[in-house]
C-alpha cells in the first residue's frame, strides 16, 4: 500500500506459562499485552528488514492503524516439536504435582530428571518410551493446531487436548468451539466450550469456559496417565 509511509514495530519477549486447569478460579493473564519495546520504520522503499528475536514476536503496525498489522513469531527450530529437556518438563506440568515439577526444573541434569519421572510413571523402559511418544506427540499436535500468541501446548485447547486426547465430536462456529468427550446422549459426557477472543496478534485464540464441574474428570485423567496409561476418553 503506497500510502503507508511509516510502520511501528512492537516487540514482545514474554514467556507465557502453561494453561490453568479447567476448574481453576484464578484469572488468566490479560492478553492485551503492553510491548516490551517498540520502534518505528520509515518506508522509503518497497521493502524493509527485521532482525527477529531468539524468542518472542513482533507486531508490525502501519502508522495510524489500531491493532491491525502483521504478527511475526519466533519459535525454536524444533517447533512444533519439543525443543529439549527443559520444555519437556514444562509441558509435562499438566500431569505433574508441584513437588515433582519443581524438582525436575531445579535439577542440574534435566534430561535425567524427566526420564526418571516417566520411568517411575511407566514402570518399565518400554512402557515409559510409549508414554513419552504419545504424550509429546500430543504436544506436537497441539502446537500445530492451537498456537496463537504462544505455543499451542500452553493454550486452553492444548491443555485439554494433551490431557484428554482428541474429542469424540467437535462443533465450530465463528464465536466458539465445543468439544464433546463420550456419548452425547449420556448426561455424564464432558463438554468443553472455548470462546474465541479478540486478539490483535492472532485469530486462533480461544479461551475455555472454566468450571468446578471439570475437577473430578480432570484428576481422573491425570491419575490415568500417572498409572502408566495413555488417556483416550477413559481408555488405554
Amino acid at each position: 500500500n503506497p500510502s503507508i509511509l511509516k510502520l511501528t514495530v512492537k516487540c514482545y519477549f514474554k514467556d507465557f506459562g502453561p494453561a490453568l486447569p479447567p476448574f481453576s478460579t484464578r484469572e488468566s493473564p490479560d492478553t492485551v499485552f503492553v510491548p516490551d519495546s517498540l520502534y518505528s520504520l520509515e518506508l522509503n522503499t518497497n521493502s524493509f528488514f527485521l532482525t527477529m528475536p531468539s524468542a518472542g514476536f513482533y507486531f508490525v503496525e502501519p502508522q495510524g492503524a489500531s491493532n491491525e498489522g502483521l504478527t511475526l513469531f519466533t519459535f525454536d527450530e524444533t517447533f512444533p516439536g519439543v525443543s529439549g529437556s527443559k520444555e519437556m518438563i514444562q509441558c509435562t506440568r499438566y500431569i505433574m504435582n508441584r513437588e515433582e515439577f519443581e524438582s525436575c526444573m531445579d535439577a542440574q541434569d534435566k534430561k535425567a530428571a524427566i526420564d526418571k519421572f516417566w520411568l517411575s510413571v511407566g514402570g518399565s523402559n518400554e512402557r515409559a518410551r510409549e508414554l513419552l511418544r504419545r504424550y509429546y506427540g500430543r504436544v506436537k499436535e497441539a502446537n500445530k493446531y492451537f498456537t496463537s500468541y504462544t505455543q499451542g501446548w500452553k493454550s486452553d485447547r492444548g491443555m485439554v487436548f494433551i490431557v484428554f486426547g482428541a474429542p469424540n465430536n467437535t462443533y465450530r462456529s465463528k464465536k466458539d468451539e465445543v468439544w464433546v468427550y463420550g456419548n452425547e446422549a449420556n448426561p455424564s459426557a464432558l463438554r468443553f466450550v472455548f470462546n474465541k477472543t479478540k486478539n490483535p496478534f492472532t485469530d486462533n485464540d480461544f479461551v475455555l469456559e472454566r468450571s468446578s464441574f471439570y475437577k473430578e474428570a480432570y484428576y481422573q485423567a491425570v491419575d490415568y496417565w500417572r498409572q502408566g496409561n495413555v488417556y483416550i476418553d477413559g481408555r488405554k
